[in-house]
């Protein structure tokens, strides 16, 4: 993923394989992108928790932030790995985003993929799809702080509960209506 940043830096980030355990790393780059030198990464995730899909924006002069699928947490009843969407400002500290209590039927198979950010100055949209609900949505967290703290977990998918909603590769933007996402909709619907 990479960013312009307002102050003219470049903001890069991806997954880095050294070590067998796919971890997400951040570069700026102060000319025009010709060198980069390293900037982040999640110092607080533990061997072999697994990082990976990052996108990185950066609308405040010398920062980024960075939201990316994360595998730190286990579930409770077999302790296999559970994807959620993290969230870190290169200036340091990350936290979970998709905090929404699963539905019963979902609590084994509760991850969250696809997370994207948007930036405008030091608001922040992030976007992700998430299982909570037994079905893949769209939901959405915003910052107005760039990506210090973020307000409530709100649906984007407009699917009726009862249908089964297949959302995938949310990608959000600031507008002059305030904030929008797309995504990409296949819901299940009865054939006959």
């Amino acid at each position: 993923s990479l960013a312009a940043g307002p102050d003219g830096r470049v903001w890069l980030a991806w997954q880095d394989h050294t070590g067998g355990v796919p971890r997400v790393r951040a570069a700026v780059s102060v000319d025009g992108g010709r060198t980069f030198r390293r900037a982040w990464s999640d110092a607080s995730a533990p061997a072999g928790a697994a990082q990976w899909r990052p996108s990185i924006a950066a609308g405040e002069a010398g920062r980024a932030t960075v939201a990316y699928v994360d595998e730190r947490a286990r579930s409770q009843d077999d302790g296999l790995p559970q994807a959620h969407i993290r969230v870190a400002r290169t200036s340091g500290g990350s936290a979970v985003l998709d905090i929404a209590a699963p539905a019963e039927l979902a609590r084994k198979l509760d991850n969250a993929w696809a997370p994207h950010l948007a930036v405008s100055g030091r608001r922040v949209l992030a976007t992700w799809v998430d299982f909570h609900t037994y079905d893949w949505r769209v939901w959405a967290r915003e910052s107005a702080d760039g990506g210090a703290t973020w307000g409530p977990e709100r649906p984007v998918t407009d699917a009726p509960a009862a249908t089964e909603a297949l959302d995938d590769t949310p990608r959000g933007a600031f507008t002059a209506g305030g904030p929008l996402v797309a995504f990409t909709d296949w819901r299940k619907r009865d054939s006959s």
